[in-house]
């Protein structure tokens, strides 16, 4: 009568510890990176660079000889008729 009950015992010390084994080495490996490669479409790739505003400048003046500038450099002289 005493040897079911060792037998028995020592069944449930194996089986502890044979599912604590089994259960923490699942989860000691870390778990795969999932990663999507997703499709880059060309308009969401770079932003496009909006054009610079274009137009016409007209210059006229009473005196001959006035520099013009545009956004920094100059871009010419009035003449004495008061056109650039």
């Amino acid at each position: 009568m005493l040897v079911p009950l060792i037998a028995g015992g020592a069944l449930v010390v194996v089986l502890g510890v044979g599912g604590i084994w089994w259960f923490s080495s699942k989860g000691a490996k870390p778990a795969p990176q999932q990663t999507a490669a997703l499709p880059v479409s060309p308009a969401s790739a770079a932003p496009a660079v909006p054009a610079a505003p274009s137009g016409t400048l007209l210059v006229q003046g009473s005196t001959d000889g006035i520099s013009v500038f545009v956004d920094g450099p100059i871009k010419g002289f009035t003449q004495s008729d008061g056109t650039l």
